[in-house]
């Protein structure tokens, strides 16, 4: 029976090497990009008895697309029409459909099967013919997502409509609401409202990548603007785990001074609650604030096409998840906890645990007293809390630590400081969506506001024990004498130096040079 069985491993064996070394894959003679003229694509794989199949509309290919028998001509790319940005029902407000005509691409998306029925990753590629890069975007960075339009616009699958959720939710409604609050398909989450899409980005210097990937709409009540938030996941079951590009050329690793490579996943952000005003706010006050004792994620601009249609001026942002700990300062993403608005966003489930541990000491302990304050201090980096809460004070965040939203923070489960420093155990400070600040809605009004006082004066009536809000922190350290330094001295160095006057001139002009063409 033993011998039989070495047999069948052995038979097995043998009949996996072949399909093993005989995987298909399908090449483009051209890469994506930008040519000024005609180009004859020529589609291969290494297979040569395998059929190629293709689409030139970003669906998926297979044995029913046409058969590829040729090289390819693809014509000036300006003469084809946009169908996907005149689809409506993407907002409960208004529908914008536009009316004038945008830079396009020609798509070709390609797949091999080979006679034994075994099909090749589809290989995808945009190519806008008839443009000068240079003369039409300058060195901004371009975005392609590529896939099947179902994946967005179907009635009940298409994940940037209201659609069926929205249809079966609105007649149940019997108060007026608003457009921010109407539920559809893109208000939606989780893995199952996760769709495939190939992504390529081409850089300004010529290196491009293109991945596979899986995506999502992204925001709180932006979800509900016509230019949506659109977050990019790499994962194994669509081909790569992480993208290993450099995609910020200025992203520093902190570990060792070299520049981030490899990324779990980025967001297209539209400007959420800044869409419609200057739309650069989150990454002006994210720039501005580099440098100080939290975490800033990567972002710059960039032109997002879908299908090789014309989707607008968008901020490519890092995300923060536990692999961003683990490529920027050397941790093993197994040992970092991150907690999001109260809850565990990476780890463990038990590892709310550690949080709250931290909160309630801190929170409901007597911190005036300098031996407990000392604990506090071997719990949570005091520079980082109080630049954080300096800053947000700063910029007015109407969205933010005092409501329970838009605010999070990381720790090692188990201190690991021969790694790094930051691996021993301290909670800290990472910053992200700011854009509900600064006098978005009131034409810059309350910049003499005294919210510092707001949020201390208000504490017995808004704050609640429950939420565990970093609030409540601050309202309990702030009665200790050293961290009363430790915040004044913070809110002098960003009045006077991170958000000094002429530095924040000097940068909003920069980024006005980024943006402002587009």
């Amino acid at each position: 029976m033993k011998k039989i069985r070495v047999l069948l491993a052995l038979t097995l064996c043998l009949l996996l090497v072949p399909a093993l070394a005989s995987a298909l894959e399908v090449t483009f003679s051209h890469g994506s990009g930008f040519y000024e003229d005609t180009i004859d694509l020529t589609i291969a794989c290494d297979d040569k008895k395998a059929v190629i199949h293709y689409t030139l509309d970003g669906s998926t290919p297979d044995e029913n697309s046409p058969v590829y028998e040729g090289p390819l001509s693809l014509t000036d790319s300006s003469k084809r029409a946009d169908t996907l940005m005149r689809i409506g029902g993407t907002n409960s407000a208004e529908e914008y459909i536009p009316t004038m005509d945008f830079p396009t691409a020609r798509v070709v998306r390609a797949v091999a099967i080979a006679r034994n029925g075994e099909k090749s990753p589809v290989a995808s590629g945009t190519f806008f013919v008839g443009y000068d890069r240079k003369a039409l975007y300058g060195d901004t960075a371009i975005v392609c997502l590529v896939t099947d339009a179902g994946n967005l616009f179907d009635y009940e699958t298409g994940i940037y409509i209201l659609g069926k959720i929205y249809d079966q939710w609105a007649p149940q409604q019997t108060e007026p609401f608003e457009d921010w609050e109407a539920q559809g398909n893109f208000t939606q989450h989780g893995k199952e409202w996760e769709r495939p899409v190939s992504v390529t980005i081409l850089s300004s210097d010529g290196n491009s990548f293109t991945q596979d990937m899986g995506m999502r709409i992204k925001g709180g009540a932006s979800r509900g603007y016509h230019q949506k938030s659109i977050r990019l996941i790499a994962r194994e079951e669509y081909g790569d785990k992480n993208v290993n590009f450099a995609i910020y050329p200025d992203n520093v690793r902190e570990a060792d001074g070299g520049i981030v490579d490899k990324y779990k996943s980025f967001t297209l952000r539209s400007g959420a609650n800044d869409t419609l005003f200057a739309k650069i706010r989150d990454p002006y006050i994210t720039n501005l604030s580099q440098g100080l004792r939290f975490d800033t994620a990567a972002n710059m601009p960039v032109i997002a096409f879908i299908n090789g249609e014309y989707w607008g001026v968008y901020t490519l942002n890092e995300e923060y998840t536990d692999k961003y700990i683990q490529y920027h300062y050397g941790i093993d993403n197994d040992n970092v906890i991150t907690v999001k608005c109260g809850e565990v966003d990476d780890g463990e489930e038990k590892d709310i645990e550690l949080f709250a541990e931290m909160f309630d000491y801190i929170a409901f302990s007597d911190m005036s007293d300098p031996a407990k304050y000392e604990k506090a201090c071997a719990l949570l980096d005091m520079g980082s809390f109080a630049d954080y809460f300096a800053m947000q004070f700063f910029i007015v965040n109407e969205d933010g630590f005092d409501k329970n939203n838009n605010w999070q923070m990381w720790r090692v489960r188990e201190p690991e400081t021969d790694i790094h420093p930051y691996a021993d155990g301290k909670w800290r400070m990472m910053l992200y969506d700011t854009d509900y600040s600064s006098g978005v809605y009131d034409n810059g009004s309350t910049y003499y506001d005294n919210n510092t006082a707001y949020v201390i004066n208000n504490s017995d009536e808004y704050y609640s024990s429950d939420d565990r809000l970093p609030a409540l922190l601050f309202l309990s350290l702030i009665e200790n004498e050293d961290f009363c330094d430790e915040f004044i001295d913070a809110a002098c160095d960003i009045r006077n130096l991170f958000y000094e006057r002429s530095r924040m001139g000097a940068l909003l002009d920069e980024m006005t040079d980024w943006y402002l063409p587009y």
